[in-house]
């Protein structure tokens, strides 16, 4: 989060306020009552296969792809390289 509202190149960064990053992801679950998934070591396995068959090397993403791919749950994202990962058979996602 704060590597990426601090890239000028980002375009549509987070807005993280006056808080920390710590504090901006706890208001984030409280809010929106989401579930903290620990990486455990078939997450690590399932990223490191999503560099294999993608060629995609953002760790960030490749975790978030793995999550989602063994949890079986869609990514909500705008992410143009997420985006055109998306297939029935590979991963789930929804525009935003």
């Amino acid at each position: 989060m704060t590597i990426a509202s601090r890239k000028p190149a980002h375009k549509d960064p987070p807005n993280l306020g006056t808080g920390t990053p710590s504090k901006w992801f706890s208001a984030a679950v409280a809010a929106t009552g989401a579930k903290i998934v620990p990486i455990k070591q078939r997450i690590a396995c399932e990223a490191a296969a999503v560099i294999a068959d993608t060629g995609h090397k953002d760790p960030g993403d490749c975790y978030l792809i793995a999550t989602a791919r063994v949890r079986r749950v869609p990514i909500i994202t705008r992410d143009a390289l997420v985006l055109s990962l998306a297939s029935p058979n590979y991963l789930e996602v929804i525009v935003c």
